[in-house]
């Protein structure tokens, strides 16, 4: 189950708190990863990312280890994909699913502490984590420090408080957005 707990630092919920990826979470994410939405998104981030072969890539939250599966045939045998995330449950699922790749590895840890070397990778990319964090800065100088000169960093965050939606029946589109012109949010 996944849950949600305050920030001692801040009061704000903080998912990598508690995040454990049980039986039911870890089929929910699996579902979740397996759609066309999702495969979609981790399509437009490599298209994004501009990977190229032998390249070195960091994965930040690589969470079941979808996103660095598929970075992992691009970067091909003469590069690496190395995954890191607080979970370890969503690290033991990334290891599994990634078994039979030479090309990468998934290790524990923090985008604010990565124990990783400067100038180690080509490519950083994290996908829904910065939104999580305390300190975005600690995590943007990390990421920056091991960094190559030169190397490209990719964050896709999701805006919680934001509301999109979008159907295709343009008369449905119509009234709901008609409905909802005449809310008061706050």
């Amino acid at each position: 189950m996944v849950t949600d707990g305050p920030s001692p630092s801040t009061g704000h919920a903080r998912l990598e708190d508690n995040l454990e990826f049980d039986d039911e979470t870890s089929r929910l994410v699996e579902e979740f990863n397996c759609s066309e939405g999702a495969k979609e998104r981790r399509r437009k981030i490599i298209v994004a990312m501009a990977l190229q072969a032998g390249e070195a890539i960091l994965d930040v939250g690589s969470g079941p280890g979808n996103q660095a599966f598929e970075m992992s045939s691009i970067v091909g045998p003469t590069g690496r994909v190395q995954g890191i995330d607080p979970a370890e449950s969503a690290i033991a699922i990334a290891c599994r699913r990634c078994s039979g790749l030479s090309n990468v590895q998934f290790e524990l840890g923090e985008v604010a502490k990565l124990p990783f070397g400067d100038n180690t990778f080509d490519a950083v990319m994290s996908s829904q984590v910065f939104e999580y964090l305390d300190n975005v800065s600690d995590g943007l100088q990390e990421i920056y420090r091991v960094l190559r000169p030169g190397g490209r960093l990719l964050i896709h965050d999701t805006d919680w408080g934001a509301l999109l939606w979008r159907s295709s029946d343009a008369e449905r589109m119509a009234r709901v957005m008609q409905v909802f012109d005449g809310q008061t949010m706050f």
